[in-house]
């Protein structure tokens, strides 16, 4: 339940994290999951920029586990494009940066 996660959760994280701005937060992880639990609950607005941040955190301290996150926050940005144009460009980069590369052979 994202309202419920929201309300009752991210709280709770904040306050450990001692923030008051999810967006202040440096865990990919919690900034995945705030930005998928606003992403569902309908809030567009805050879903965005902490999709990019979970993405940007993701990038900077390169894990198996931030991996995963880069991910999902990825498929999320992209989820969230399809209800807006506003962030589309940004997110097909990073989807585009997912997809393997073709490998060069010379047999079609």
């Amino acid at each position: 339940d994202p309202a419920a996660w929201l309300t009752n959760q991210a709280p709770i994280e904040l306050a450990r994290q001692s923030i008051q701005n999810p967006l202040d937060s440096n865990e990919p992880e919690f900034l995945y999951l705030y930005g998928r639990a606003s992403l569902l609950n309908g809030n567009t607005e805050a879903a965005a920029p902490a999709l990019k941040a979970a993405i940007a955190r993701a990038d900077a301290a390169p894990s198996a586990g931030n991996a995963t996150v880069r991910k999902e926050a990825t498929i999320a940005l992209a989820a969230l494009t399809l209800k807006s144009e506003k962030e589309r460009a940004q997110a097909l980069t990073h989807f585009d940066e997912l997809l393997p590369k073709p490998s060069s052979s010379s047999s079609p």
